[in-house]
């Protein structure tokens, strides 16, 4: 078996079913669309909270990450499947500095393009 062979055989076990996945990846979608789509009520609702979302609902929030993930256990919801979130109810302007630095390691910057120095 060809080397490319042997790791796409091994790239679908490690996935396992695909309807599984696809379900798994449809849950995902729709956790992740919560956080975006509803933003705004996120922050009127769980101003510096954290909170975790399953499926299309926020299942937990707390003041603490621990006391979310302890509620996430307790209702028995898988923790891999659960997107955590903080809402901060100030948003932050995040200023990225010695952005060369990144292209010098040969790290990608998504939609940037770095000139060497």
């Amino acid at each position: 078996m060809s080397s490319r062979a042997s790791k796409k055989t091994e790239l679908l076990r490690m996935l396992g079913n695909p309807v599984r996945l696809h379900r798994e990846l449809k849950r995902f979608r729709r956790a992740a669309h919560v956080l975006s789509s509803r933003h705004r009520r996120l922050i009127q609702k769980y101003p510096n909270q954290w909170i975790a979302v399953y499926d299309d609902d926020v299942i937990a929030s707390g003041a603490t990450l621990d006391a979310v993930l302890k509620e996430v256990a307790k209702r028995k919801v898988p923790q891999e499947r659960t997107i955590v979130h903080f809402v901060e109810k100030n948003q932050r302007t995040m200023i990225l500095c010695n952005l060369c630095l990144v292209g010098d390691l040969g790290i990608p910057a998504d939609g940037l393009t770095l000139k060497p120095r």
